[in-house]
């Protein structure tokens, strides 16, 4: 898979967290339920199934890309990885630079 395929996938993948976000707000408004029921853990579990799915087609970390997605805000955060402790540190700041990242580790 290419690095475009991927850009593309997180794209469609960002845009279904944002949406899916608006329609729990949406529903907890409407129905007044806690956040913290079967029906809304059953929405999310779907997404981080998607995420799961997606870290094996590019034949990434799970936990890379869980991270790039929650900890590091899809980028938005800028969060600093390295290779190996001491060595230069990268600025992971959107998709691509994950992507290119993710891939220097393999090499």
């Amino acid at each position: 898979m290419t690095k475009n395929e991927f850009l593309v996938d997180i794209k469609k993948l960002r845009d279904m967290d944002a949406t899916l976000d608006t329609h729990v707000d949406n529903l907890t408004e409407l129905l007044g339920s806690d956040i913290d029921t079967p029906f809304f853990n059953n929405i999310y579990s779907l997404l981080e199934f998607t995420i799961e799915l997606i870290a094996q087609k590019y034949k990434l970390e799970r936990e890379a890309l869980f991270w790039f997605i929650y900890d590091n805000e899809w980028g938005d955060n800028s969060l600093v990885c390295s290779l190996k402790e001491g060595k230069k540190d990268y600025a992971i700041d959107s998709a691509e630079s994950f992507w290119n990242f993710e891939k220097m580790k393999e090499e």
